[in-house]
């Protein structure tokens, strides 16, 4: 015989609060590279090459601080709360 399965759901507030810190997270990592600006462009071939470095970098950024955001967030909601089952 199999026990049922408490399936957790996120409350509106918790989703709204990940939305938040993944998007201060994603604010603080621009901040910190500079917006992308690595090179300066001294012809037109290189400020083409800096534009696209540039949306990488953003882009890039964008993915990190979602997974960052979702990994703490599935470690902090989904842990183990530690009711006395297993211990002895």
């Amino acid at each position: 015989m199999e026990l049922p399965i408490e399936k957790k759901r996120p409350s509106k507030i918790q989703i709204v609060g990940w939305a938040l810190t993944t998007l201060l997270t994603f604010i603080i990592l621009l901040y910190v590279g500079n917006f992308g600006n690595f090179l300066v462009s001294t012809s037109p071939q290189s400020s083409i090459i800096a534009s696209q470095m540039q949306l990488v970098y953003i882009l890039s950024m964008a993915v990190l601080s979602i997974f960052w955001n979702a990994l703490i967030w599935i470690v902090i909601i989904f842990r183990d709360k530690g009711e006395g089952v297993g211990k002895s």
